[in-house]
């Protein structure tokens, strides 16, 4: 494939991010003089590849781990600490690269990052991260022992000019016009632009596919909340999940927007929910403009001035707060329905009342065994 032939082999042969392969190369070729053991390469695309590159022109050998694999105390050990602590047969060296470390989630996981940041501290190789979301609060103390690295989106000229190499180089009959909108429509990603030159070798842009791409919500985030470009928000809009969307809206309104600008962007959030309420009550899909309009542009335009600065957006808590709830009332529930089974009163008569069953109840342990309560129900009540 031609996305195979034009790999790079090293880093003077990938397209843009300078600075970040400039810092990526001093880490690992000066690791043993390094305070921080670990990097986290985030954002933009090319970030294994560049690992890959750099390691094939120093003589390294990757060691590749998906951390969505690897994700309790016992696979880390087996998986990362033998491989931080063996030396290369074959290579000069070795990097350790962990995919999706970002991807950690629940309890299960916790004892897995534990071990990793301790593992990252004996390490005798480079440990290099891959991160979507290097802020996320479940690898804060990996963040902290790690040197941080952000790979930009290579422009739509970068990508153009390097199609247009491709196309001579290999003698394709594909006129510029078709390359600009390959570049144009892959925004960023030059292994997808590659690709789909390579399916294109006649010219012929109808067989290009219309992969959507899904925008990255911090990204979205940012051009709605710090700026004020409506084209540019219409458009990464309708590649966004507005559901999503709305929930870190919610939560990071705040950060960004203080006084008035507060009150007018949660107006236009408002406004967006009345006609998802008549999307969902008339199934008249049209309204969904005015949806993207009010969370996108009005939220937007309700700012006086573009802002700037780095703010750090918060995941919503909305829906585990819901589900707390839930989870709490749903034990209320089938303990009152066991109540009033026992007692021939209604459940919502044992509800009105539960104040004083649940003080009972506490006082008489007995009667939650009379009640046939089950252990979690128990915890409930003597909480």
């Amino acid at each position: 494939m031609l996305v195979n032939r034009y790999k790079p082999r090293k880093l003077s042969e990938i397209i843009g991010n300078k600075i970040a392969l400039g810092k990526l190369k001093d880490f690992v070729s000066n690791f043993n003089n390094k305070k921080k053991k670990a990097i986290i390469l985030y954002g933009g695309h090319g970030k294994t590849s560049s690992v890959y590159a750099l390691a094939n022109e120093i003589n390294y050998e990757v060691v590749e781990i998906n951390a969505s694999d690897v994700r309790n105390k016992d696979n880390i050990h087996d998986v990362i600490n033998s491989s931080m602590k063996q030396k290369s047969l074959f290579k000069e060296g070795k990097i350790i690269l962990i995919e999706e470390v970002d991807q950690f989630s629940g309890l299960k996981d916790r004892g897995g990052i534990t071990l990793l940041n301790s593992v990252i501290e004996e390490s005798y190789f480079p440990i290099i991260m891959v991160a979507d979301n290097p802020w996320d609060k479940k690898i804060s103390n990996l963040r902290s022992k790690s040197e941080l690295i952000e790979f930009k989106e290579l422009t739509f000229y970068e990508i153009f000019m390097f199609l247009k190499k491709v196309r001579d180089k290999e003698n394709f009959t594909v006129d510029d016009s078709v390359i600009r909108e390959i570049a144009i429509k892959n925004e960023g990603d030059m292994r997808g632009a590659i690709n789909d030159l390579d399916v294109l070798r006649d010219g012929d842009l109808s067989l290009l596919s219309d992969r959507d791409k899904k925008e990255d919500i911090f990204h979205v985030l940012k051009m709605i909340l710090q700026g004020k470009n409506v084209d540019r928000i219409f458009e990464v809009i309708n590649n966004t999940d507005l559901e999503e969307l709305e929930l870190w809206l919610d939560e990071n309104l705040p950060l960004e927007y203080k006084g008035e600008e507060l009150i007018d962007a949660y107006n236009m959030m408002s406004k967006a929910d009345v006609f998802k309420g008549r999307i969902r009550r008339m199934q008249y899909w049209r309204f969904l403009v005015y949806v993207n309009t009010f969370l996108g542009v009005g939220v937007a335009l309700s700012k006086k001035n573009v802002k700037s600065g780095f703010v750090r957006y918060k995941k919503s808590e909305r829906i585990l707060r819901l589900w707390r709830a839930k989870m709490s009332n749903s034990k209320r529930d089938s303990i009152a329905e066991k109540i009033s089974k026992k007692t021939h009163t209604s459940k919502k008569k044992t509800l009105g009342e539960f104040t004083y069953f649940k003080i009972m109840l506490k006082n008489n342990k007995e009667l939650c065994e009379e009640l046939d309560f089950n252990e979690e129900e128990i915890k409930w009540v003597l909480k």
